[in-house]
């Protein structure tokens, strides 16, 4: 069966994204698409009325009025907000011969856009006060020790100690910025298979944070099953999985200024399971479907006394996916957290 140019035009318009609206020189609907009909709130049998009495968003009938009564003006756009829900309208003149038959109206939602804005201004500020505190701190030491406490030996060792540990996470920071930039190159990367012992990635991962647990009196208890403690996948990017979590649970168990933290690891067959509990805040329950989200941040007591990118756990379920594991977490408020994640024993192929 074929289909004329005026059936397959229509169907088009009706099946597109963005809101179509054609009116008539009277003002009269000549058709409006699915989209439109919806953003608008336009009744059914709505064709070869009077548009502007069915139009309730006051911004939306003024710019077809300036439509109708203009007739010979240039194309504009406005921009309007409905139900939380952002739009571009474009309005244009349809000039036939010189002669004004009527308008179109393009309604673009903006919805995504707005909040991707939203998101990165935020990430920007939380990214710039992550960068700041650290920088300030080691600025600080570094100038009293100029001005002579450095002849302390005891004062200097203490200072040296701060320095490296904000040092340190400002490496963190970076590393997780560099990560993020890769995740939106088009290429996705190639993961730099080895032999990993988990046992002793895990040990590394522990002496860098050594130093950020204490200040909390933080007790550390590993129950590790050593015949399972050797994957193949990339040595570095399961380190960051290890330091991102553990660094979380340290924060979130540090605000109770004492608590446990315990890692253990299981066999699951051809994965490897590690499981890394703490007793600290917990995470509220409203914010448990987002927590893997990248830029969320839990806007609630005392979450924000820590700050934080939003960045850790979606780097991190990036990481475990890419080596075609998964990764999930179980939490309390107000008792702590516990994440889960799995990893192959063996590197999976791409199916």
């Amino acid at each position: 069966m074929k289909f004329s140019k005026e059936k397959l035009l229509r169907f088009a318009l009706m099946n597109l994204i963005d809101g179509v609206v054609i009116v008539n020189y009277e003002g009269r609907l000549v058709f409006a698409n699915s989209m439109a009909r919806e953003i608008l709130q336009l009744p059914q049998k709505a064709e070869s009325r009077k548009l502007l009495p069915m139009v309730k968003d006051k911004k939306i009938k003024s710019s077809f009025k300036q439509l109708l009564l203009l007739r010979d003006w240039q194309p504009f756009e406005i921009l309007f907000e409905k139900d939380e829900r952002s739009f571009a309208c474009y309005f244009s003149p349809l000039i036939e011969e010189g002669k004004f038959n009527g308008g179109i109206c393009i309604l673009r939602e903006l919805t995504e856009l707005k909040n991707i804005e939203r998101g990165m201004l935020e990430f920007v500020g939380n990214v710039s006060h992550e960068l700041k505190t650290p920088l300030t701190s080691i600025k600080g030491f570094v100038e009293t020790l100029l001005e002579g406490a450095i002849s302390d030996p005891e004062i200097t060792r203490n200072f040296l100690r701060i320095i490296n540990e904000e040092a340190n996470r400002l490496v963190r920071l970076i590393i997780n910025l560099l990560y993020i930039a890769q995740a939106y190159e088009p290429k996705e990367k190639k993961l730099n298979y080895t032999l990993v012992d988990l046992k002793e990635l895990l040990s590394q991962c522990l002496e860098i944070l050594k130093p950020f647990a204490e200040q909390y009196k933080l007790e550390f208890v590993i129950n590790w099953d050593d015949t399972v403690s050797i994957v193949t996948a990339d040595k570095d990017q399961i380190k960051q999985v290890f330091v991102n979590i553990l660094d979380n649970a340290i924060k979130y168990t540090g605000l109770k200024k004492e608590g446990k933290i315990t890692i253990s690891s299981e066999d699951k067959g051809e994965f490897v399971q590690i499981k890394i509990k703490d007793t600290g805040v917990g995470i509220p329950k409203e914010a448990l479907p987002n927590i893997f989200n990248r830029f969320y941040r839990v806007e609630r007591k005392p979450f924000e006394e820590i700050g934080g990118t939003g960045l850790g756990l979606s780097i991190t379920k990036g990481i475990i996916e890419a080596h075609k594991g998964n990764i999930w977490l179980d939490s309390e408020y107000g008792k702590g957290t516990t994440v889960y994640f799995t990893l192959p024993k063996k590197p999976v192929k791409n199916s």
